[in-house]
């Protein structure tokens, strides 16, 4: 699990379904649910991103698409979960992936998030080898 250091709160995915946060200021936990839609499924499928100190990102992979929302986070409370990118992996990085082989053992995923850059400015990824061209669908 990757977790992410902002504004003096730390936010690491939960197995459970959610990110935890702890405010250190304050010593106390708290939860934010994730965007409609979205589900931990395996170890580097939704890994969360620091932006500027009042927005934190969650990049969430599921099949062949790379998804990177944004939450504003405020005083009073935080915003919703807004989609602000949809990338293709089977456009982007399918030429990388040597066809033939089965996912690895434990993943229903083609790939895994295993590092990203604040504000989300990059992210690197770990393909998985595919058992065949369909199972990008």
């Amino acid at each position: 699990m990757i977790t992410t250091l902002a504004a003096g709160k730390l936010y690491t995915v939960a197995v459970a379904g959610y990110i935890l946060g702890l405010d250190m200021a304050t010593a106390s936990f708290f939860v934010i649910g994730l965007p409609k839609g979205v589900a931990y499924e395996y170890c580097g499928n939704l890994v969360p991103c620091r932006g500027d100190g009042s927005v934190i990102y969650l990049f969430h992979l599921k099949r062949d698409q790379l998804c990177v929302w944004l939450r504003r986070m405020g005083e009073h409370g935080a915003g919703e979960w807004v989609l602000r990118d949809t990338i293709s992996l089977h456009e982007t990085c399918g030429h990388l992936v040597e066809h033939g082989l089965a996912p690895a053992a434990g993943h229903t995923g083609l790939a895994s998030v295993v590092g990203v850059g604040d504000n989300a400015e990059f992210v690197f990824l770990e393909l998985k080898p595919v058992a065949c061209s369909s199972t990008w669908i």
